[in-house]
């Protein structure tokens, strides 16, 4: 095959219309991609908002079971105290005076 007919129809155009014919198709091309990434946007609006609702809801979820936790915690923390304290207080125990006396403490 020979390049001839296309250098014959080039040749017949002017170098602005043919540039004018490149940009024209370009900006063709351009409008179907604009479209089609305009769809595809419309489709997957939902999929996102539904994700974002679902990421608040397990937030809130979480917020809620770490207040549990701080709660628990909390506890567990006045627990140990207590018990510490329970532990530092003499075994024996003592007259009004705060001297020691001979009978076992009971437990």
């Amino acid at each position: 095959m020979s390049d001839e007919g296309t250098t014959e129809l080039l040749d017949n155009q002017s170098f602005e219309e043919r540039v004018l014919a490149q940009l024209a198709a370009i900006n063709s091309r351009l409008s179907s991609l604009e479209e089609q990434a305009e769809r595809k946007a419309l489709e997957t609006k939902p999929i996102w908002e539904r994700a974002l609702a679902e990421i608040v809801e397990l937030r809130q979820e979480m917020r809620a079971g770490f207040a549990g936790v701080e709660d628990t915690i909390s506890v567990l923390n006045d627990d140990v105290l207590k018990l510490r304290a329970q532990r530092r207080l003499p075994v024996g125990r003592f007259d009004e005076r705060g001297n020691p006396t001979s009978e076992p403490e009971p437990r």
